[in-house]
């Protein structure tokens, strides 16, 4: 079996059937949707409430704008954190990732990073 994590569900239809997807998302359960089992990460209000705080400390007191890796920067962090967790809880045979950032943090997370290495590609 095949795991997927990813950030949106529209990529959902990208992804080859009988894999397990981790998405961000509100619900606490895993829904079968199209032939995958799609297990939903929900981000914890701190999160929720640090991203903007960061956010505003780039914009007002750094005077950074227009910079795009702060503005949800601690849940990209959490998602790949529970990435890693879920990758340690169970042994998939080939691992999809987003973006190639996410799948450079999870593997950093992970013991089993040079297992993943060769297993693990990138969705274009």
């Amino acid at each position: 079996m095949q795991a997927a994590f990813i950030f949106d569900s529209p990529m959902i239809a990208k992804l080859p059937a009988e894999t397990a997807v981790y998405l961000l998302g509100t619900r606490d359960h895993t829904v079968q949707v199209a032939g995958h089992e799609v297990h939903y990460i929900k981000v914890p209000g701190y999160v929720k409430f640090g991203d903007p705080l960061i956010n505003f400390f780039v914009r007002k007191l750094l005077k950074l704008t227009d910079v795009p890796e702060y503005l949800n920067m601690l849940r990209f962090v959490y998602f790949s954190h529970m990435a890693a967790f879920y990758l340690l809880q169970n042994d998939y045979e080939h691992v999809l990732f987003a973006s190639d950032e996410l799948k450079q943090k999870v593997l950093l997370q992970t013991k089993q990073a040079a297992a993943y290495t060769a297993r693990a590609t990138v969705i274009a």
